[in-house]
Order: C-alpha cells, then sequence, then structure tokens
C-alpha cells in the first residue's frame, strides 16, 4: 500500500508534538562536534578523496571528479559548518536540517517551485524522526519481514540517542532521500510522484511513517542544493556524476536511496573481476584474429578469413 499524498496531519497528537517538530527542524544538531581543528582546505581534500573511494567501491567511473566539480559540496569557511559537513559524510542521521542547510548552502522548496525547461535540479528530501518512532518502524518491519540493510545504520543511532537523551528531549534522526530531476519537473513534483509508488524502500518507510507518526511524515522537507543546478547543455553524464556525488557525499548505506545514482549506466569493473575474467582464457575471436591479420596482408584474395567465418565452431559445440 503506498502512502497518501501529502496534505495535512492526521496526527492525534499533532497539537503537542508541534512544537517539538519544529524545534528539531530549526535547532542545531543534538551533539557536540569533533574540536579538532579542520581547516577548509583539508576537508575539500577529504571530501574529494571520500567521495571518488565511494564511488569506486560501487564500480562507477571517477572520471572527472575533482575539486572543482565537487565545489557545490563545500561549506563557507566556518568551522562549525566545516564540522558540521565532515559529519554529513559519516553519520548524516545526527546533523540538523538547520546544520545541513547551512553547510551545503540549501534552499527549501515546495509546490511553487518553478523550473526550467531542460534544466538539472538536485534535491535532499529530509524527515526528522524521534528515536521512539524510528524504534517503532524498524520493529514493524522486523515483524513482516522487510530486509533493510540501511535499518542496521538508523537503529545504531536510534541506541545511540536512546541511552544518552534526556526523557524529555528525545534524539531525532534525520532520514533522507537524494536525487535529481529535469525541467520542467520539479523536486515537489518528484515527492508527489514518488508518494504513489508501491515498492522499494522509500514507499516502505513513507507507509510505515504515515503509520506510527503521520505528524513527522507530513512534515517532510525538500531542499534544492541549487549550487548544483546545471543547464540544459550539460553533459549527461556530468548530470548522472553530480547526483552519483552527492549520494556518495553522504554515503548511500546512510540514505533511503537504494540505487547509486545517475540514469545512464555507469560501471568499472574491479581488480578482481579483471582478474576472474583474465583467468578464464577465453579464444573466441582468435580464429577471426588470425584470419584478420593474414587478410589485411592480401588486398586479392579473402579466402582464408570467409573460411575461417564459415567454419568457426564454439568451444562447447559439436560439428554438424
Amino acid at each position: 500500500m503506498s502512502a497518501s499524498r501529502i496534505t495535512k496531519s492526521h496526527s492525534a497528537t499533532h497539537s503537542s508534538r508541534q512544537s517539538y517538530l519544529t524545534a528539531a527542524r530549526q535547532s542545531r544538531s543534538q551533539q557536540d562536534y569533533p574540536t579538532a581543528t579542520l581547516t577548509l582546505d583539508s576537508f575539500v581534500n577529504i571530501v574529494t578523496s571520500t567521495v571518488k573511494e565511494r564511488m569506486a567501491s560501487l564500480n562507477l567511473a571517477t572520471a572527472g571528479i575533482n575539486q572543482t566539480f565537487l565545489d557545490f559540496l563545500m561549506p563557507p569557511p566556518d568551522d562549525r559548518l566545516i564540522r558540521a559537513a565532515e559529519m554529513l559524510m559519516h553519520i548524516p542521521v545526527s546533523v540538523s536540517d538547520r546544520d545541513m542547510v547551512d553547510a551545503l548552502q540549501l534552499q527549501e522548496v515546495g509546490p511553487d517551485f518553478e523550473a526550467i525547461d531542460g534544466w538539472e535540479y538536485y534535491y535532499i528530501r529530509s524527515w526528522a524522526v524521534a528515536a521512539d518512532d524510528l524504534g517503532l518502524i524498524l520493529a514493524y518491519w522486523e515483524e513482516e519481514g522487510i530486509q533493510a540493510p540501511e535499518a542496521w545504520s538508523w537503529a545504531f543511532n536510534v541506541a545511540v540517542g536512546t541511552a544518552a537523551a534526556a526523557a524529555a528531549a528525545p534524539r531525532v534522526c534525520h532520514i533522507r532521500y537524494v536525487g535529481k530531476c529535469t525541467g520542467p519537473s520539479t523536486p515537489w513534483k518528484r515527492l508527489q510522484a514518488d508518494l504513489e509508488r508501491v515498492s522499494g524502500l522509500p514507499p516502505e518507510f513513507c507507509t510505515a511513517l504515515n503509520k506510527f507518526a503521520p505528524d513527522v511524515y507530513e512534515d517532510v522537507k525538500v531542499y534544492e542544493v541549487h549550487r548544483a543546478r546545471l543547464q540544459e547543455h550539460a553533459a549527461e553524464h556530468i548530470r548522472d556524476n553530480r547526483e552519483r556525488a552527492l549520494i556518495s557525499f553522504f554515503g548511500l548505506p546512510t540514505l533511503l536511496n537504494r540505487q547509486p545514482g545517475g540514469f545512464f549506466a555507469s560501471y568499472v569493473p574491479s581488480l578482481t573481476d579483471q582478474g576472474l575474467f583474465e583467468s578464464l582464457g577465453t579464444k573466441v575471436f582468435a580464429a577471426f584474429r588470425t584470419a584478420s591479420s593474414v587478410a589485411t596482408t592480401t588486398t586479392t584474395d579473402n579466402t582464408q578469413l570467409q573460411h575461417a567465418a564459415n567454419t568457426f565452431v564454439p568451444r562447447d559445440s559439436k560439428r554438424p
């Protein structure tokens, strides 16, 4: 069953929880960031190497992924925002929307957002879920036999938050989804369309969230990464790589995303795959290569090439 379209909250406890939800959105993250000084220059290097390593681990091509390409992920030269951006790369569920918006210079968008035809827009959806509510969702998934590897990352933060937070201020976990769209489609229209889907991790999450915390479900926020916008002349591989880089920045296992991003295929065989293929010792095209090399030395007679093609038999086949 798909979750209903976002219109208004139906929660019986909406009025008592609304002030808490608003505070969770607008407050700083509920933990202290590392105190070690991290300069912007060193952070730029960390982002570049981390994103490339994560993309490579997913067998994605990393050609063209450099500091200039990833400039849209860099925070302002402020110590706290640099540390917040660093936490987004490692434990994003613990970073509040306010810190994320400030660190990545995002803009909240809604139904009135206007897109230019052919332009590419990148967005982040975010739900601020209390640890108790998220615990109910994870328990429900376990009962229903829903397998979600991402839940292990969330469950860890639920356990840590429940143990550390006071009863009056439960820890908030920020569950997010990264995507892109091409104008005239908009990030908000994509949200509405995705809510109609019935399969996949995002629909499963939205359905469960609407069941246990409908006010949180209704309070979804959509932020545009406006510095990542691409105009209509941008090449397709650049459009795709920008989404893949954004997903890899957060870390695929921490998001609602199940795919590494992009519309067109991108695959670079690992050294293990390459070694396995080379060890097979396949010689299917050996006869063609031999005949072709002979044929290229003769301009008048291609008999050998024709004979090789007509008499070629695969290794495991039998002649008629």
